[in-house]
Order: structure tokens, then C-alpha cells, then sequence
């Protein structure tokens, strides 16, 4: 079997006495069910799966458990002798986006609280964004990626020791052995080739067939595909800018922003797209404004961006208002941030700027510095933040970094 780091956390979660259903979201094919499985049969006596997408493509069971004792009903239709208690039941439901109104109905479920639950969903995001009622209280969605390098290394007989010693030597920014490196850097040659999906992996280090890789590769890229052209049959719609304009004044008040690991949702109005507007970068706490574009859904703004205050009156007439969830059902989504920097150039100003941010485990995700002739330097940064708050707290702290003059946010 594959080692997958993420099963320590699966089982932590189902040894818990947690008050929301775990959703392990990612990509077909990268070992959601697998690792879900492994880890269910291992703690539960009695270990029920369901898939949807299979249901739903046969007896259709499941279509209409739109309620707690339907689901039971169902349930009890193929599982019926294992359905217990919920200290030896573990109940899975795989591939939950095939039906919409099962994600709603696991908040009921979880009250319920006859078994314990689980799920795994692929194209979630799409599914949660045509889903009226997401249950953002009763879920906890953790997103599955395929596997990393140091699996990749577990999987090719690469002891924990080894990698152990590796992690600390780049910590102490000290070399690794010739040899080692060698060894090492081939790997990493051979993961760029076979990629990180489990069953190329398996076959990597079974048959070491390129050829079969490949095929292996290709099956699933057109099962990519498949997925892709089955969204654009089932979710595509034509909606016109005025259909957008016309739902949020029937929706009689300020739309509501949600961001999820699926997108972001803006309450009163469904199937629009909607995006943040990277010549402001709005974060929660800020002021922000709507603008239905031409043709690409609405653009989420600042009230305080250059381009909004200086719109035409008739671009000003798709403006609408907007305000970000309440604090109680907020979550943990970080949020894309830029500032401009100023200050007087020396050595190790970059160092003492990006101490502040490793301190505070701030993913940087852009930097560029330019210095005048009167060296000045001009540092423009980009990162993820969760809050106003939390980056009004860094903007002040980076303030009291020796030679910088000022610091303020991008405005457009």
C-alpha cells in the first residue's frame, strides 16, 4: 500500500468527536476513496461506502433522499445489517457531487448523529456553487492532492531516517553527500516523468514501464476530459448582464460574499461567476462594491479603488452593493493582499522584510524591488492574508522595519 500523509488526519478525524462531516474534496483518480477506505475499515466494525456516481447511474436509490429517513431508507436498502450505532458505523459517501441535496442533507445527518460520517467529492467546487443551501457549519472540507515528493520517495523504498536527515540538513542550509544528492536529484528526475497520480506510482515501482505510465496518464487526462465536457453540458448557462442586474435588485439587499474551497458565492444570486479584482485585491473587513462586467459575470472591488472612483456614470449603473459574510459563519480562506513598500535601500532590507512574514507563516506569493538613483527602493509584495485586521497588523510591523518610510496598500 501507498503511504498518503493525509490518512493520519483522516483517522484523527474519525477517532474525534467532531460536530461537522469531514468532505475530503481533490481530483479523480489521486486516491480519495482508497485512503478513506483503508482508514474506515481500520476503526469501524461495520464500514458502509456508497458511491453516487454509480447510483446514479443505476438503480438511482439515492436521488430522492431529501430527508433524514429517506437517506435511512436507502441506506438500509443496501447496508442494511450493518447499519448499528454511531461508536461502530462508519458511513461513507463517495462522490457526493453526483447529487446536490445530499451536501444540504448532511447537516441533518450530523444532528442526527446515528453514525458517523464521511465523504469524498470530486468537481466539488462546482457542485457547492450550485448548491442553494451549503451547510458551511456542519462540513469540513479538506482538499486531496496527488502525491508528493517525499511520498513519491516512501513509495521507492526511501527510508524515514533518510528523509529526516535530508529535512534538517536543508533547514541548516547544509549540503547533502555527493552520493546522496545523486540519488536523490534522480528521483526527482523520475517524479517529474511519472507524476504524483497513485497508479502510475504503483507501476513505477512494480514494473518501471514508461510505456505503461503513459497509458495510465492518458486514461485519466481523458477522464479529465470527460468531466470537463459533462460540466459545460450540465452547469453551462447563457446568463445576460442584465439577468445579473435584475437579480440583485430583486434580491432587495446587499450580496453577501462567501469564499470556499469551491469559489467564491455570492448570496442572492446563483450560476454568475464572480471574482476579485486584481488591481485591489478586496480582503474581508474592507469595503467593497460590485460590478456586473460585460459578458464575465461581476467583479468583486473596493469602494476606495482608483478604477471605481473613477468610473463613468454609465459604468457606475452597474455598480452594485456587496459586504462580506458575517463574522460567525466565516472561515478559514486566506485572501490575496498587495502593498507597495518604501523605503531607503541598504543591505538586508529584503532579509529583515521577509523575517516578517516567515514569522508569521505568510505565504508570499510575489516580490519585486526597484531602487532609484537616490536610492530609494520600491518594494512591491503579494501575499495571502486571512483579514483587514491581520494585515493592518503587518503593515505596522513592517513600519517599524529600520530605513522604511512608508507603507500602503495597491488602490488599482
Amino acid at each position: 500500500m501507498l503511504y498518503r500523509k493525509i490518512e493520519s488526519y483522516i483517522e484523527s478525524y474519525l477517532q474525534s468527536d467532531s460536530n461537522r462531516v469531514l468532505i475530503v474534496d481533490g481530483a479523480r483518480q489521486i486516491g480519495k476513496s482508497f485512503i478513506i477506505r483503508h482508514a474506515g475499515q481500520k476503526l469501524y466494525k461495520n464500514y458502509i461506502e456508497v458511491n453516487m456516481e454509480e447510483d446514479k447511474l443505476g438503480d438511482r436509490i439515492f436521488a430522492d433522499a431529501k430527508t433524514v429517513n429517506d437517506f435511512y431508507l436507502a441506506l438500509s436498502v443496501i447496508a442494511g445489517d450493518r447499519m448499528r450505532n454511531r461508536a461502530d458505523t462508519l458511513v461513507f459517501i463517495d462522490e457526493i457531487q453526483a447529487y446536490e441535496h445530499l451536501l444540504t442533507l448532511l447537516k441533518f445527518l450530523k444532528e442526527d448523529n446515528r453514525f458517523t460520517y464521511i465523504a469524498s467529492g470530486s468537481l466539488l467546487g462546482v457542485t457547492l456553487r450550485n448548491t442553494s443551501s451549503i451547510p458551511l457549519g456542519s462540513i469540513e472540507i479538506k482538499h486531496m492532492y496527488p502525491m508528493d515528493f517525499e511520498e513519491f520517495l516512501i513509495a521507492n523504498g526511501v527510508g524515514e531516517l533518510a528523509i529526516s536527515t535530508m529535512r534538517i540538513q536543508f533547514l541548516e542550509r547544509q549540503p547533502l553527500p555527493d552520493s546522496l544528492h545523486a540519488k536523490m536529484l534522480d528521483l526527482f528526475k523520475k517524479y517529474l516523468i511519472v507524476g504524483g497520480l497513485p497508479d502510475a506510482v504503483k507501476t513505477f515501482v512494480e514494473e518501471k514501464n514508461v510505456m505503461a505510465i503513459r497509458k495510465i496518464q492518458e486514461d485519466i487526462l481523458t477522464l479529465y476530459g470527460v468531466d470537463a465536457s459533462k460540466y459545460e453540458k450540465e452547469h453551462a448557462k447563457k446568463i445576460t448582464d442584465q439577468d445579473v442586474l435584475d437579480a440583485a435588485t430583486d434580491a432587495h439587499e446587499k450580496l453577501h460574499l462567501v469564499k470556499s474551497k469551491g469559489g467564491i458565492v455570492v448570496r442572492g444570486i446563483h450560476d454568475v461567476a464572480v471574482r476579485f479584482s486584481k488591481c485591489c485585491s478586496p480582503i474581508p473587513g474592507d469595503e467593497i462594491v460590485g460590478f456586473v462586467t460585460r459578458g464575465r459575470g461581476i467583479t468583486i472591488h473596493r469602494t476606495d479603488c482608483i478604477n471605481v472612483l473613477n468610473m463613468s456614470e454609465l459604468d457606475r449603473s452597474r455598480l452594485i452593493e456587496a459586504e462580506w459574510q458575517s463574522p460567525e459563519s466565516a472561515n478559514s480562506e486566506t485572501y490575496m493582499a498587495e502593498i507597495q513598500i518604501y523605503a531607503n535601500n541598504r543591505t538586508g532590507l529584503l532579509v529583515d522584510l521577509s523575517k516578517i512574514f516567515t514569522e508569521r507563516k505568510i505565504d508570499v506569493r510575489g516580490m519585486s524591488s526597484r531602487t532609484s538613483k537616490q536610492e530609494k527602493a520600491t518594494i512591491s509584495m503579494s501575499f495571502n492574508v486571512k483579514c483587514k485586521e491581520e494585515l493592518n497588523t503587518l503593515i505596522e510591523k513592517i513600519r517599524q522595519v529600520d530605513s522604511v518610510i512608508d507603507v500602503e496598500r495597491t488602490t488599482g
